[in-house]
This record gives C-alpha cells, sequence and structure tokens, in this order.
C-alpha cells in the first residue's frame, strides 16, 4: 500500500513538472518572438529614418546640347575634301597612285625620291604635278616633273576624258550664257516700254492742262476744276499732273 501511493506521488509530481516545463517554454517563445519583432520594427523604422534624411535631393539632368544641323551643300563638300585629302600622304604629301605609276617605268624604282607635289581642282578631277628623284639608264641622279591627272576616288584618267567634260561645260555654260543674254534683252525692252509709256503719259498731261488754261481757266472755271481734277486722276506722278494741282490752288 504505502508502495503503491509512492509510486501514484511520483507519477502525479512527474506529470506535474512537464506541464510547468512546457508552459516555461511557451512563455519563454511569446516573449522572445515579442521582442525579436519589436527590435525588428523598430530597425526597420530607424533605417527608414536615416535613408530619408541623408538623401541628396534630386536635379535633372541637363539636356545635352544638339549639334548644329548642315546643311546638304555643306555635307557634299566635306565629303568631296575627305575623298581629295585621302588621295595623299600624311608623312610626305605625295599622291599615292601617282607615285606607284611613275616607280612602274623607272629604270631604278628603288632610287625614287619624292620632292614635292602640287595639285589643282578641275571641276571633278585633280591634276597633280609631282617632282621626284630618281637614277637613270646611266646611274645618274637626276630630277624629273610628271603630271597626271585623277578622278576625286583616285583613279587615273586621260586628258581625253577631261577634255570632253570641259567641252559639255563649256556648251552647257554657253547655252546658260545665252539665256543670260536672251533675258538681259527681254528687259532692256520692257524697261524702254516703259519709259516710253511715260513719256507719252507725260506729254498727255501737259498738252490737256495747256487746253485747259487756254479755253477754261477764266472762262468756265468750274468746268476747268472738273477737268484738271481729272487730269490728276488719269496721269498721277506726272509733271502735268503737279501743274493741274498748282492751276487747282489758284481756282480756289
Amino acid at each position: 500500500m504505502a508502495k503503491q501511493m509512492k509510486k501514484g506521488g511520483i507519477l502525479k509530481s512527474g506529470l506535474g513538472c512537464l506541464v510547468i516545463g512546457f508552459a516555461f517554454l511557451v512563455l519563454v517563445g511569446l516573449f522572445s518572438s515579442g521582442g525579436n519583432s519589436g527590435r525588428s520594427a523598430n530597425y526597420t523604422a530607424s533605417n527608414n529614418t536615416a535613408t530619408n534624411d541623408t538623401t541628396p535631393p534630386q536635379t535633372p539632368a541637363p539636356a545635352a546640347s544638339q549639334p548644329p544641323q548642315r546643311s546638304e551643300a555643306e555635307i557634299a563638300a566635306e565629303r568631296r575634301a575627305e575623298k581629295i585629302d585621302y588621295q595623299f600622304s600624311a608623312w610626305d604629301g605625295s599622291h599615292r597612285a601617282f607615285v606607284k605609276m611613275v616607280k612602274s617605268v623607272m629604270n631604278d624604282p628603288d632610287s625614287f625620291e619624292h620632292v614635292k607635289t602640287t595639285y589643282r581642282v578641275l571641276n571633278d578631277y585633280l591634276i597633280v604635278e609631282m617632282v621626284y628623284r630618281g637614277k637613270n639608264a646611266f646611274n645618274a641622279t637626276v630630277t624629273e616633273t610628271a603630271t597626271q591627272a585623277f578622278d576625286l576616288n583616285g583613279n587615273p584618267v586621260s586628258a581625253d576624258t577631261i577634255m570632253a567634260d570641259i567641252q559639255q561645260a563649256v556648251e552647257e555654260n554657253q547655252a546658260a550664257m545665252e539665256e543670260a543674254e536672251a533675258a538681259r534683252k527681254a528687259e532692256e525692252q520692257l524697261r524702254a516700254a516703259e519709259a516710253e509709256k511715260q513719256k507719252r503719259l507725260e506729254r498727255n498731261a501737259s498738252e490737256a492742262v495747256r487746253a485747259i488754261e487756254k479755253y477754261l481757266i477764266g472762262k468756265d472755271d468750274a468746268q476747268a476744276r472738273e477737268k484738271l481734277e481729272g487730269i490728276i486722276e488719269k496721269y498721277p506722278n506726272t509733271e502735268g499732273a503737279t501743274e493741274a494741282e498748282k492751276l487747282l490752288e489758284q481756282l480756289k
């Protein structure tokens, strides 16, 4: 009997301890969760506050400046100049293709020495002149001058090609000159016709004023005034109109 009671007491005591321990763990978990949540919230709020306080104000980026617009003529002129410059060496100013042409016919190509190169532009062609030195068949160094025409792409062209283009340009220019001359003559004719017209108006206005002075003024001043006003209206900007205005003033 004593042993049974002892066992029952031990069981009850063990169950009580388990219940108490479980309750303690639950309470510890709740307090830990609440503390961490509070700290996490406080940390987040603190970070947000710090971020808001230290972020510099946003300023709009300046608009990129646009390059000035160029005309088609300016672009074409620039490309033309680039084509010409590309044909010449930046080292000594020689024309690359011309140097190869000259060397190909020299007695000793290895003796070639460039002296200077000049050129002029003729329509769409370059007339290139090059002074160079080299050894002849007698092994003597001589100075020579060579001239050759090239197009804007650096291709050699013959004199016949250039002359044909020049002739065409001359003919087109001749036609333009003839048109200009015809226009000039037409303008002269129109100016002469205008001058003749103005002379005729001046003559008619003066004759009308003389007739009014002779036959109406002093005899029928009312009709004279009417006729004078008609002259002023019909022949403006003439000497006769100016005389008519003076007579009107006298008749008032």
